[in-house]
């Protein structure tokens, strides 16, 4: 049994977010799941930026960090239980990479963007996110089924592999 599965046993179990505090990211939607969520959980932001989107997850329970280095904010991904990926709108974010890659399951908000990267999505809405949180602390197979999914979509976006899918569609092409 690894560190991450004793860790679970603790009191205090964290759900982590990282980026810039900024509407693409939407810590309103971080800050309403924390408020609905029923576990004993501690919710942290890694990152920084509008004050006033600040003050509403600081108000929501949410520990703030502020901008770390990036040894820093690896150690709050590995560190973490569950990484909660809120944001409204995003490309192929390297925080939901980074977080699969040091072990840590994630979650992500369902939105278009993260569909087909084969990490384990939620409904598009702050009180889904809060009851999926709830679930993963509560349901080992729920949890179990995040941590293979994460743990899948981090060799589908090995270098290994995706290496050898472009070597394959541009050997294709020739």
């Amino acid at each position: 049994m690894d560190r991450r599965h004793a860790r679970l046993d603790e009191t205090t179990r964290e759900v982590v977010m990282v980026g810039r505090i900024s509407a693409q990211k939407d810590p309103g939607f971080y800050a309403s799941a924390a408020r609905a969520a029923r576990s004993n959980v501690r919710w942290t932001w890694v990152g920084d930026g509008d004050a006033v989107m600040r003050s509403d997850l600081e108000q929501a329970g949410v520990t703030v960090t502020g901008w770390l280095p990036n040894a820093q904010v690896r150690q709050h991904l590995a560190r973490a239980d569950l990484y909660l990926h809120s944001a409204r709108w995003e490309g192929a974010p390297v925080t939901l990479l980074e977080a699969a890659a040091v072990g840590t399951p994630v979650l992500a908000r369902g939105i278009a963007e993260l569909e087909g990267l084969g990490f384990p999505l939620i409904e598009d809405c702050p009180d889904a996110a809060a009851c999926a949180v709830d679930r993963f602390f509560a349901d080992l197979d729920f949890r179990e089924g995040v941590r293979k999914a994460t743990s899948e979509s981090v060799e589908i976006h090995s270098p290994l592999v995706q290496n050898r899918a472009l070597e394959a569609l541009y050997g294709n092409a020739r």
